[in-house]
């Protein structure tokens, strides 16, 4: 019998923003549903997770200071258990197919489709196939 890698109570999220209507939309909708925090920035993104455990962090790609790209670098260096979703108003395929070698789980496309990064979040924590 498989379990679930994490459940639900216990999933915790952060957002990573610097357009504070799209982190604060996604975050009161994953609310719902997760614990879930935000940042405006990677380098807010970095503090947060050097003092909490995420599960899966959503970053958006274009952030002025550090990119979605590098924070998503520097959480599969340095958590390689956190999940992450990058999503971009960018719909080439060679932003997604950098995102995806540099570590991402997933690339979202906005605008934003709220059902889509659920069913993202869940796919992703689902226990690997044995």
């Amino acid at each position: 019998m498989q379990t679930e890698r994490v459940t639900r109570e216990r999933v915790s999220i952060l957002v990573v923003d610097d357009d504070e209507s799209t982190h604060d939309l996604i975050t009161a909708e994953l609310r719902k549903k997760y614990s879930c925090a935000s940042a405006a920035t990677a380098e807010e993104a970095m503090s947060l997770l050097d003092a909490t455990f995420f599960d899966v962090v959503i970053t958006d790609v274009d952030m002025s200071g550090s990119s979605g790209l590098e924070l998503c670098r520097h959480i599969r260096k340095t958590y390689p258990d956190t999940i992450v979703l990058v999503m971009s108003a960018r719909a080439d395929s060679r932003n997604r197919i950098t995102a995806l070698q540099n570590g991402a789980f997933d690339y979202l496309s906005k605008p934003l489709n709220l059902e889509q990064i659920a069913r993202s979040i869940d796919y992703a924590l689902l226990p690997p196939s044995a």
